[in-house]
This record gives C-alpha cells, structure tokens and sequence, in this order.
C-alpha cells in the first residue's frame, strides 16, 4: 500500500507498505514498511520498516537499526551500534564500542573500547589501556583500552573500546558499538549498533531496523528498519543497528 498524509489511523499486520506523512498511527506487526514523516505512532513486531521524520518511538527487540540524530535514548541489549553526538547515555554489557564526546559514563563489563576526553571514571578490571588527559579516574586491572580526556566516567571490565567526549553514559558490557556525541542514552548489552545524533530514546532488543526521522512512535519487535532524526524513543534490546545523521 502506498499513503500519503493520512492521520489518526490504525493498521493490523501490514506487509511491504510504504507510509509517507502520517500522524497518530498505531501498526501492529508490520512487515517491509516504508514510513515518512510518521507523528504518534505505535508499531508492534514490525519488520524491514523505513521510518522517516518520528519522534517519541517506543521499539521493542529491534535488531540492525539505523538511528540518525536522536536524543535522550534507552537501549537494550543492543549488539553493533555507532551513537554519534549522544550525552546521558547508559549501555549495559557494551563490547567493542566507539563512544565520541562523552560525559559522565558509566560502563560495565565493556570489551573493545576506545574513551577519548573522558573525567571523572571509574573502570573495573581493565587491562593494557591508554589513558590521555584523563582526570580524577579509577581503573582497576583494565586491558586493552583506549582512555584520552575522559570526563566522570564508570566502567567496569571493559575491553578494547572507543569513547570520546562522552557526557552522562552508562555503559554495562557493551560489544561492537561506535557512539559519538549521545545525549541521555541507556543501552542494554547492545552489539554492532550504529546511532547518530538520537533523542529520548528507549530501544528493547530491536532487529535489523531502519528508522528516518521518526516522531512519536512505538515499535514492538521491528525487523530492518531505518531511523533518522528520532526523538523520544523506547528500543529494548536492540542488535546489529546503524543509527547516522540520516
């Protein structure tokens, strides 16, 4: 199906549709959607969806997703992401992440990882790390990091990571992310995600998702989605997301 400025509608189990300018739509178990310039919308199990111009999204076990410029996002379980321009972020088991920009993170268990103008942190058995700039940090036996200008920051076992100039993030056993500028992000063991500037953002297990400027929108177990210029978002476990300025 293909709509265009509709508002105010509700649709069961959609398959291979494209959605452009819709306001105040709830969906349920789509499938190969095309959604633009979507307003209030709720989503349940949709899968290969394009979603363009959201805002306040709520997305559960969506799995390779691309966010681009969202703010205020709680991820879970999320596996390859990259989060660019982020602050307030909190990843849970987070490995293999680029974190860019960064203030006041907390990481747990991360592997991976490169911190870059980080302060104020606290790492839990670290090993082989390089720190640069680094200011009031606690590291205990890190290996393989990467620490430069890092600013009030938490981790906890992390592995080979990448932060830079992170700003309030909680990180727990992140694997393969690459996060740069988040803003109030919490992420759940996400691995292989890609977020870009992203808003309010709350992410549950989500699976190949693409999502392009989404507004108001709640997505239960999405598949292939892509999302750009999200905000208010709620993505629980998410994994193999790419999340960039789109």
């Amino acid at each position: 199906m293909e709509l265009a400025n509709p508002t105010t509608m509700e649709l069961a189990n959609p398959t291979n549709m494209e959605l452009a300018d819709l306001t105040t739509m709830e969906l349920a178990n789509p499938t190969n959607m095309k959604l633009a310039d979507l307003t209030t919308m709720e989503l349940a199990n949709p899968t290969n969806m394009k979603l363009a111009d959201l805002t306040t999204m709520e997305l559960a076990n969506p799995t390779t997703m691309e966010l681009a410029n969202p703010t205020t996002i709680e991820l879970a379980n999320p596996t390859t992401m990259e989060l660019a321009n982020l602050t307030i972020i909190e990843l849970a088991n987070p490995t293999t992440m680029e974190l860019a920009n960064l203030t006041i993170i907390e990481l747990a268990n991360p592997t991976n990882m490169e911190l870059a103008d980080l302060t104020t942190m606290e790492l839990a058995n670290p090993t082989t790390m390089e720190l640069a700039n680094p200011t009031t940090m606690e590291l205990a036996n890190p290996t393989t990091m990467e620490l430069a200008n890092l600013t009030t920051m938490e981790l906890a076992n992390p592995t080979n990571m990448e932060l830079a100039d992170l700003s309030t993030m909680e990180l727990a056993n992140p694997t393969t992310m690459e996060l740069a500028n988040p803003t109030t992000m919490e992420l759940a063991d996400p691995t292989n995600m890609e977020l870009a500037d992203p808003t309010t953002m709350v992410l549950a297990n989500p699976t190949t998702i693409e999502f392009y400027n989404p507004t108001n929108t709640e997505l239960a177990i999405p598949t292939t989605m892509e999302l750009a210029d999200l905000t208010i978002m709620e993505l629980a476990n998410p994994t193999n997301m790419k999340l960039a300025n789109k």
